[in-house]
C-alpha cells in the first residue's frame, strides 16, 4: 500500500466484524495505528488478526462512560 496513514492513529468503532474490520485493516495496511472497538466481544480477534499496529477496546459508543473510557 501507500502508507498515506503512517504516523496517524485511528479508531474504528464496529470493528469487531464486517465494514468496521475491513475498515481497520485497510488503516493498518496504510499505516495507520488502530484502536479496534466493538461491543460484540470480537474485537480482541480483530486486533490480533491486525498485529502489533492495533489495540483492542471493548465500548458500546451508546454509553458516555465507555466512549471516555476508550479515549482515556
Amino acid at each position: 500500500m501507500t502508507g498515506l496513514l503512517s504516523g496517524k492513529v485511528a479508531v474504528v468503532t464496529g470493528a469487531g466484524r464486517g465494514i468496521g474490520r475491513v475498515i481497520a485493516r485497510r488503516f493498518v495496511s496504510e499505516g495507520a495505528k488502530v484502536l479496534v472497538s466493538d461491543f460484540s466481544g470480537e474485537q480482541d480477534d480483530a486486533a490480533a488478526e491486525l498485529g502489533t499496529e492495533a489495540v483492542a477496546c471493548h465500548a458500546d459508543v451508546t454509553r458516555e462512560e465507555d466512549i471516555e473510557a476508550m479515549f482515556a
